[in-house]
């Protein structure tokens, strides 16, 4: 059962990274972790991209809910950083999710850079 499981979680990172790959591909402003466990991949806005913006976009605009990481640590200040779950919903959801957190992405990176 556990090797199922690990197999399973396992195409299911590599489906998040490679969506992550093609959305975001090498454009400054959002990386992520490889994980090599667990059901999350740790992503971290850069280069003054305000994580809390993007949030505020992806809920309000295309209905897209990130966590909030003041709730990822302990001391609850925020890092900038947002977790994905790429377990926890079928393949199509998945892509969607990060599709529409790269849209989000882009308004906000755009939008500063036309201040």
């Amino acid at each position: 059962y556990l090797a199922e499981l690990r197999h399973y979680f396992r195409e299911k990172r590599d489906l998040a990274l490679s969506c992550l790959g093609e959305q975001f591909g090498t454009e400054s402003g959002f990386v992520w972790s490889r994980p090599e466990g667990g059901i999350f991949i740790l992503g971290r806005f850069t280069d003054c991209v305000n994580g809390n913006e993007v949030a505020r976009i992806t809920e309000n605009k295309y209905g897209l809910t990130l966590e909030k990481d003041r709730y990822t640590y302990s001391d609850r200040n925020s890092r900038n950083t947002t977790r994905i779950n790429f377990v926890q919903n079928p393949e199509d959801i998945l892509k969607e999710g990060i599709t529409r957190l790269y849209k989000a992405f882009r308004e906000v990176k755009d939008a500063r850079t036309v201040e």
